[in-house]
């Protein structure tokens, strides 16, 4: 690959001149900006920008996983193998995760280093467990492996899933019966303790029936906002470790936590 360089210089009329190169190196930009008649004095590489891709389910994970270490393990190559891959994908997002990586390692990367170029689609743990299958020369028997482990993963993933179901429908109904409730409800019979002295908490009931029913539309704004921070904070790594150290700590939780990480 050609990398890119930014440079600032003099002309021959020495004026000041700024732009870009693509290069092998910083010797070869320093010479093809010269015989342009370019006097470089501050030149610096451009990182590559990382591809965008969505991240792999687990089960992609897994196929991807275990297609290359059978191929591998067959004595296919490592560039016919994606090249296979890349042919037989049945979905477009995949198709095109494939060809990318199918022209970095044609380019001369390893695999490993090709699925980090491409960005959040492969998670840290497989891409270095590659890289250490690289290295010992045994990546056929670690991809099998990651297959195996991410056919865990998927599984243990299903049944919390399958678990959540019915806390998740019963904390819906009763988000919604409640908003029914101060909506429709007790307007109705407001007017029957209109004059009456009633208690504290009487008084706060009506007073947030009152809000869900003229101030709907910044109650509705205000859930949208807290809802789309707290998502933004939960994907910040320094937030989501300390919200992890936080579970780790509650004594219920705290249990199921463990049998799930350690499954």
């Amino acid at each position: 690959f050609l990398a890119e360089f930014k440079y600032v210089g003099k002309s021959l009329e020495n004026t000041t001149v700024k732009g870009k190169i693509e290069a092998k190196d910083e010797v070869e930009a320093y010479a093809n900006l010269k015989d342009r008649g370019t006097f470089v004095y501050k030149i610096t590489e451009v990182p590559k920008k990382k591809a965008r891709n969505s991240r792999l389910k687990s089960v992609e994970l897994a196929d991807f996983s275990r297609q290359v270490g059978s191929m591998l393990g067959a004595g296919i190559v490592i560039t016919k193998a994606i090249d296979i891959l890349k042919d037989r994908a049945a979905s477009v997002k995949i198709k095109n995760l494939y060809n990318n990586l199918y022209a970095s390692i044609t380019a001369g990367n390893t695999l490993s280093s090709a699925m980090e170029e491409c960005g959040n689609a492969f998670p840290g743990l497989i891409i270095n467990m590659f890289r250490a299958g690289e290295i010992s020369g045994g990546l056929d028997k670690s991809a099998l492996k990651m297959a195996d482990f991410y056919d865990k993963e998927h599984k243990v993933n299903s049944k919390i899933k399958g678990a959540m179901v019915y806390p998740v429908i019963l904390l819906i109904l009763t988000i919604l019966v409640t908003v029914l409730l101060f909506t429709f409800v007790m307007p109705k019979i407001l007017g029957l303790f209109e004059g009456m002295r009633l208690p504290l908490i009487t008084r706060v009931v009506l007073a947030i029936s009152n809000a869900f029913t003229n101030y709907w539309y910044i109650i509705l704004a205000g859930a949208i906002t807290l809802i789309t921070l707290t998502i933004k904070l939960i994907k910040n790594p320094k937030v989501a470790i300390k919200i992890d150290k936080m579970l780790i700590r509650i004594p219920k939780v705290k249990h199921l936590l463990i049998i799930i990480y350690t499954a």
